[in-house]
Parts: C-alpha cells; structure tokens; sequence
C-alpha cells in the first residue's frame, strides 16, 4: 500500500478545474518569472533545483498546454486572470495567446529501471532517451487535444531545417503517422525494460533499436486558435530527474544538451541531485 504522507497535495486533485481553483502562480514567479534568463529558458537545457514542497511540480502541470490553453481561454475569474499574467511574465502566453506547447514528463517511474537492465551504459541511456521522447511526443499530443478542442488532424508539426533524416525516422510531419510511430517505440522498449528477463541486445526489437529523434526533427507546432493560425515552441518538462541513478541523469543532461535539438526541455529536480 502506498504511503498516502509521501504524495504531494497535487495528487489529491482529481480534475483540472480543482487544480486550476487551488494552485498559486507563485511557482511560475520563483522559478521564471524573476531569472535573469528568461529569455534562453525555452531554447537551452535547463536544471531547475528546489527543495522538496518547493512548488516544482505544480509549475510543470500548470504550464502544461491544457491547463494554459484552458486559463487564457476563460478569464472571468479572478484566480485565471493571476495566472494569466503570470504565464505571461513567465513566457508561455505573449499578448495573451500561447505561445510554448508544454507537456510534463515524470522520471520517477519506469525510468530507473533502465538503469538495472543489463547493458552498456550508452545503450541504456539511449533506450531511456529514445523512450522519453517517444512518451513527450504522446504527452504533447494529448495535450493539444485535450478537451476536444481540436483534433489529431488540426496539429502541424514544422520540421527544423536540414532534418529530413530525422523526419523519415520519427514517421514524417503527419500527426497520424508521428503518434504511430511514438507508440511503437514506447512500446518496443517498454517490452525490454518491462519484462520478467531483458533479451539479449542482439534480439532487441528492431523498433526499439532505429533511431527515433523527434526532438531534433521538429522545430516547432502549429494550431489554430481563436480563428487565427499560431507557432507554438515545444518544451518537455523533465520532473523528479533526481529519482534517476546519478550516471543516469548524466547521460540524459549530456544528450539533451545537443545543439540539433528545438525543443526546450527542462530537468526538474531536488537539491540533494547535485
């Protein structure tokens, strides 16, 4: 039985509207509204550090797209019309229209697991790596239709220049065919980290073992909104990274830290990572 002392109070939330009633954008000012660099935070790897209570998940779930698409949308209460302003002082909504299609990723579960698994370092930091795009691209997707406000067919995803290896890897630029291809490789490599005996590195599946970089092949993402066409900068939100085995972690910093890859992507975590 799980400890009900070691969950956060976000846990308890059942839906997105209690959360939206409860959650302060004090995080949001902490952590990005006041730094200096602001202005890199969505281009860079970034490591954002707190204590345990510091407010570092709440921030990943309120700048998740929904939640963001959801309070500029509506802005007759007070508690949005806050939050509003504080997305925009921390750079997710500009003149009030998004501006970052974000989606939180938690390293906590399933990802130590790579670690345990029985091959070279490299290879399991590429399975690991492979995997949290394979789910971020999921994540981003679910986001972008989340409360039926548009479809999988309404999302154009706009390749980085120079990357059409990478786009015939990732399924193409057609949303259909980028989900298809996410969730064979979630799939192929949740079998090998999931199962009750890691097959040899030889047989791992071929899915498992192509390349998959969506990160570096796309740049940006279209939507409508509100009658008008926006770009949206994509960002995955790597939260509890500290859970990950400390060369673990390592690897993954050092391989989101290439200059090919759009998205912004930020690494969550507590003070007793360093």
């Amino acid at each position: 039985m799980a400890n009900p002392f070691l969950r956060r109070a976000t846990e308890y939330v059942r839906d997105d509207a209690s959360f939206l009633a409860i959650v302060s954008p004090a995080p949001l000012t902490t952590f990005l509204a006041k730094s200096r660099h602001k202005d890199e935070m969505f281009e860079l790897p970034v490591r954002i550090i707190g204590e345990p209570g510091s407010g570092k998940t709440m921030l990943a779930k309120l700048a998740e797209f929904r939640m963001v698409d959801a309070i500029a949308r509506d802005l007759s209460s007070s508690t949005n019309r806050d939050l509003a302003g504080a997305l925009g002082e921390a750079g997710f909504l500009i003149g009030g229209v998004p501006h970052v299609v974000a989606v939180r990723e938690p390293m906590e579960s399933d990802y130590r697991d790579f670690w345990e698994l029985p091959y070279d370092g490299a290879v399991k930091t590429k399975l690991a790596f492979w995997f949290a795009q394979a789910r971020s691209i999921l994540g981003l997707i679910r986001n972008l239709t989340a409360n039926r406000r548009r479809g999988l067919s309404d999302i154009r995803f706009v390749a980085r220049d120079s990357s059409e290896a990478q786009v015939e890897q990732i399924g193409g630029l057609d949303p259909t065919g980028i989900r298809e291809r996410a969730l064979e490789v979630q799939k192929a490599i949740y079998s090998v980290v999931a199962g009750l005996r890691p097959p040899a590195i030889e047989h791992l599946p071929t899915a498992a073992t192509s390349p998959y970089n969506p990160f570096e092949a796309i740049s940006q993402v279209e939507i409508e909104w509100k009658g008008e066409i926006i770009a949206l900068s994509p960002l995955v939100m790597f939260d509890d990274v500290h859970a990950l085995h400390p060369e673990q972690r390592d690897g993954l910093f050092a391989a989101l830290a290439r200059r090919e890859i759009r998205f912004g992507r930020w690494l969550m975590m507590r003070l007793d990572a360093l």
